[in-house]
C-alpha cells in the first residue's frame, strides 16, 4: 500500500463466471436426471444441487466474502474458550476490494500440512506446542458451531496457514456455513450422547437432524 503495509491481492480469473455459469447447467441437469432414479426419490437431489449452486455463485463476489471474513475476525477474538492472539483471520480493506478483487492483510506462513515447528529443546517441548495449537483450533471451529452458529465451511489444510511467529491462521472465507438454533441445539445433545456412549439417543437426534425425521 502506499503506506508500505504488505497485502495480498485475490483477483477474479477473468471469463470464470462463464464457465461457474456453465458448471452450475450440468451439475442441475444431472441432478435432474439422478431425481428420477431410485436414489435420487429418497434425497433431494435437486436441493442439493440448488444449494451448492448457490455457494458457487455466492463465492464470485469477493465483497460477500469481505463481510464473512470480517465477522468471523470479530466473532474469534471475543471469547475465553483460547488464547485469541494465537489465532488470525486476515483484515480485510474493503476501501480496496470489489466484487472481483479482494485486498487482505499479508500473513507470512506456510498450509499448516507444509509446517515445520521451530526447534525444540526437547521432544517434549514440540509435542507440547502441538498440542496446543491443535486444541486452539479445534476449540475455535467448535465455537464457530455451537456457540455462533456462524463457520468456515472449507477448512482444508490449504486453508489454515502456520505462520512465521507461531500462530495460525484461517483463510478463505468465501464459504461459510450458518446453523439456526434449533440445529445447535441437537447437535449440542448429539455431543453429550456420544460423550455418553447414548447411541440410542444419537440415532434419535440424527433422525430429528433429518427432514420429516420420526423419533424412534
Amino acid at each position: 500500500l502506499v503506506n508500505g503495509q504488505k497485502v495480498a491481492l485475490k483477483v477474479q480469473r477473468p471469463g470464470i463466471d462463464v464457465v461457474v455459469a456453465q458448471d452450475i447447467s450440468l451439475i442441475k441437469s444431472l441432478a435432474e436426471l439422478v431425481s428420477r432414479t431410485e436414489f435420487g426419490k429418497n434425497f433431494d437431489i435437486v436441493g442439493l444441487a440448488e444449494e451448492f449452486s448457490g455457494a458457487l455463485k455466492a463465492e464470485l463476489d469477493f465483497t460477500s466474502e469481505a463481510k464473512y471474513t470480517a465477522k468471523l475476525k470479530k466473532n474469534l477474538s471475543e471469547t475465553n474458550l483460547f488464547d485469541t492472539t494465537q489465532l488470525v483471520v486476515p483484515q480485510i480493506f474493503d476501501d480496496l476490494t470489489t466484487k472481483k478483487l479482494l485486498t487482505i492483510e499479508w500473513l507470512d506462513g506456510v498450509p499448516i500440512l507444509q509446517a515445520k515447528l521451530p526447534p525444540s529443546r526437547a521432544e517434549k517441548d514440540e509435542a507440547n506446542q502441538r498440542s496446543e495449537l491443535t486444541t486452539v483450533l479445534f476449540r475455535a471451529f467448535f465455537k464457530q458451531v455451537y456457540t455462533d452458529g456462524f463457520f468456515h465451511a472449507d477448512p482444508h489444510p490449504g486453508n489454515i496457514f502456520y505462520l512465521q511467529d507461531g500462530r495460525l491462521a484461517l483463510l478463505d472465507c468465501g464459504m461459510v456455513g450458518r446453523l439456526d438454533p434449533r440445529t445447535q441445539q441437537i447437535l449440542t445433545e448429539m455431543l453429550l450422547a456420544i460423550v455418553d456412549l447414548d447411541g440410542r439417543r444419537c440415532s434419535q437426534l440424527t433422525l430429528e437432524l433429518a427432514e420429516g425425521g420420526q423419533q424412534v
